[in-house]
């Protein structure tokens, strides 16, 4: 009896970005034909391949079918001749950008239960058991005509029992459908190589514009899941000089069945910001026990940060799936005005001092400052230097917390108006938006503090806030101090709003402003926008 068994190639679930598996060669399967998912024997490959090119294809299984469900094993398109071995391999080559088609011959490989359907036709999705990196950086060299990729090495940087290839081994079904980092290894390895053809490096400000040039460069490499602490190197040529960088991903799990997406930025010498504390240099870096700390391959490194929304308590950072609820107030403090944070926000400048960092700090916009918040896992550009406390008080100009504009106190002074609605407005003071310079001052590891361009988060939504031109976040410096502010319609309703002060830049201009909680219907929770905290001494 033949019967056909259709496969439904799942793809990859990661960033909500779809993954080609077109393959380079034809893909078999191997199904059990005692219908047993953690059987050990009765492994049977498909009496023909797929179509590498097609999502979904037929198998050819010879034999009597009847059963309700059949374990199925998929072993990429290598060496396929047991069902139960796979070799993610140390050598890789990727002819064309954006092709994933080698992965099948590299080292992919995936479960699935085949179930009867109504027609007596049996169906399944492979999930893929091995992990992916998609790799796309982009450059910023100011003279470069053009800039190619030709290599890219992954290494890991401290001893490990999850290797990144080797070759792969399982007793039953169920050991791989754990992932390929749960089967037995041989050959282990440590360093992956991806070959590449030339592919065209994208600058940072034309991915910018259009994001669709990342595919000119996107490489993509199969490793083993596991917990890595990584190097990537990578081998380019900028107009035919050849030279090597390094760029380092703090440790994290890579996950069977995701690819995950790695963004550098290679940057000139002289486009490096300065490091917070005056003595960053972007060809030193540190490794303790295998682990990269301070700069990351040439990047700031803000990974340690945390995200707080208003006054939360220290120990209580905005996590992924953690948001402000009513009633959960150590997450948000409900200070109103008159009032100052006594918590996460305690130690941020007054809205007095906000004021002064605005008027005499000589505030630039820098989009060439490479800086990193997840590890060294992606480049970001973008960012404020802004004078230190004691810079602005050594050159004889006003900081004061005791009072800004006009020698008034912004934390207790009241503006009252009536706005263009005809509503009479009481409310804390702002500043009116203006210019600012963009680059890096010439005497900024001195005299400034650089804050990243982290924007904001809502704590509502899962994407950032703020953002400035060409994609770039806004750098943001909260205040301690709770303002105030209330509207009488011509009714003689009343509306309470409360927040605190924002300096808020972005390329060409800088804003002092009022970011309002809305919680003028306390419990029920409006809006609640989340902070990158930076450690207050920077700023002094």
């Amino acid at each position: 009896m033949v019967i056909q068994i259709y496969n439904i190639y799942s793809g990859f679930l990661y960033y909500r970005i779809t993954l080609s598996l077109e393959m380079s060669d034809e893909p078999y399967i191997w199904v059990n034909s005692e219908g047993n998912t953690n059987g050990s024997t009765g492994w049977v490959r498909s009496a023909n391949a797929a179509d590498a090119k097609k999502a979904r294809e037929s198998f050819i299984l010879e034999g009597e079918w009847t059963k309700d469900r059949y374990g199925v094993v998929h072993t990429g398109t290598g060496d396929n001749t047991e069902w139960n071995r796979v070799t993610v391999k140390a050598l890789q080559v990727q002819e064309l950008p954006n092709d994933a088609s080698h992965i099948g011959i590299d080292g992919d490989c995936g479960t699935a239960v085949a179930g009867k359907n109504a027609e007596g036709q049996y169906t399944f999705n492979i999930v893929h058991k091995a992990s992916y990196l998609s790799v796309m950086p982009s450059h910023n060299f100011s003279n470069a005509n053009e800039v190619k990729l030709k290599k890219i090495e992954v290494v890991t940087l401290m001893n490990s029992d999850d290797f990144l290839c080797g070759d792969y081994t399982w007793s039953t079904f169920a050991q791989l459908n754990r992932g390929l980092q749960h089967t037995t290894v041989d050959n282990g390895g440590n360093q992956v190589v991806l070959e590449l053809n030339d592919f065209t490096i994208p600058s940072v400000d034309a991915v910018k514009a259009d994001n669709s040039l990342w595919d000119a460069v996107r490489s993509f490499i199969v490793i083993a899941p596991g917990v890595h602490t990584f190097e990537f190197r990578y081998y380019i040529t900028i107009d035919g000089e050849e030279r090597q960088i390094s760029k380092f991903v703090s440790t994290r799990e890579y996950m069977p069945g995701y690819y995950v997406n790695v963004r550098h930025i290679f940057v000139d010498n002289s486009l490096f910001g300065g490091h917070i504390n005056g003595n960053f240099n972007p060809k030193l870096y540190e490794i303790n026990d295998g682990v990269p700390t301070g700069p990351i391959g040439g990047s700031m490194n803000f990974s340690e940060m945390k995200w707080y929304q208003w006054d939360a308590d220290v120990d209580k950072p905005e996590t992924d799936g953690v948001r402000f609820l009513p009633g959960v107030e150590d997450r948000f403090n409900i200070t109103v005005h008159p009032g100052e944070a006594s918590h996460s926000w305690a130690n941020y400048p007054n809205a007095n001092e906000l004021y002064w960092y605005y008027t005499n700090g000589d505030i630039h916009f820098d989009q060439a400052t490479v800086w990193t918040q997840d590890g060294g896992l992606s480049d970001q550009v973008g960012g404020a230097w802004i004078k230190k406390k004691s810079t602005i008080l050594a050159e004889g100009k006003t900081f004061s917390s005791e009072f800004g504009a006009d020698g008034k106190d912004f934390r207790t002074d009241i503006r009252e108006y009536t706005d263009e609605k005809g509503y009479l407005v009481r409310r804390s003071p702002s500043c009116e938006t203006r210019k600012v310079p963009n680059g890096k001052p010439a005497d900024a590891e001195s005299k400034y503090f650089f804050i990243p361009g982290f924007g904001c988060r809502n704590g509502l939504r899962d994407f950032p806030e703020h953002v400035g031109n060409n994609g770039t976040l806004a750098a943001e410096i909260p205040s301690r101090t709770a303002i105030y502010a209330s509207y009488t319609d011509k009714n003689g309703v009343t509306t309470y709003d409360h927040g605190y002060y924002i300096l808020k830049i972005q390329p060409y201009k800088v804003e002092l402003l009022l970011s309002y909680m809305y919680l003028n219907n306390y419990p029920v929770q409006r809006r609640a926008l989340a902070y990158c905290l930076f450690p207050p001494e920077w700023i002094q």
